[in-house]
């Protein structure tokens, strides 16, 4: 059931368009539609993005949560999609970087601005590999930060190139 309040500002609505309460909600009704459509269009194209990167693709919320992994992440860390959506990816990384994590999520979370960090991880096998991340926060209208993008690069190749220059 409608309140009054509603009913007269769907017919002040109705009149300022020229049309009936009906026709009113049928134009209201459609235009939901086409924003829905259009949100569903750039959801697609963004995912049509993030998945055929390279590079690794993450979103995670400030308690280090993730909820967007890309297929190159999954394949870096070895591990499926639902076995890394919803939780920290936090135990994945070497725990001599734990620190430096947090010191850039709390930084983040201050201030959105992208920054870079190179971290290591050892993979199963003890297979040392190097990413260097980009992460940036995503705000609210608020300016608060909801969500975290983090995109990466392995430079593996790069750091063990830099060993090999320092030790010669």
């Amino acid at each position: 059931m409608l309140s009054d309040r509603l009913v007269e500002k769907l017919a002040q609505e109705a009149t300022r368009r020229n049309c009936s309460v009906d026709d009113l909600v049928e134009q209201l009704f459609e235009e939901k539609t086409g924003i829905e459509r259009a949100l569903h269009e750039s959801e697609e194209r963004y995912r049509g993005i993030a998945e055929s990167q390279i590079d690794l693709v993450c979103h995670y919320t400030p308690e280090l949560k993730l909820t967007f992994v890309n297929d190159a992440y999954c394949q870096f860390f070895r591990k499926p999609r639902e076995a890394l959506i919803g939780q920290s990816f936090v135990p994945m990384m070497d725990a001599d970087q734990h620190e430096d994590i947090e010191r850039r999520r709390r930084e983040c979370l201050s201030d959105p601005k992208p920054r870079v960090a190179e971290v290591r991880v050892t993979l199963p096998g003890n297979e040392v590999r190097w990413v260097q991340w980009v992460d940036f926060g995503i705000t609210d209208d608020t300016g608060e930060v909801v969500m975290i993008q983090a995109v990466g690069r392995e430079v593996t190749q790069l750091k063990q190139t830099e060993a090999e220059l320092r030790a010669s």
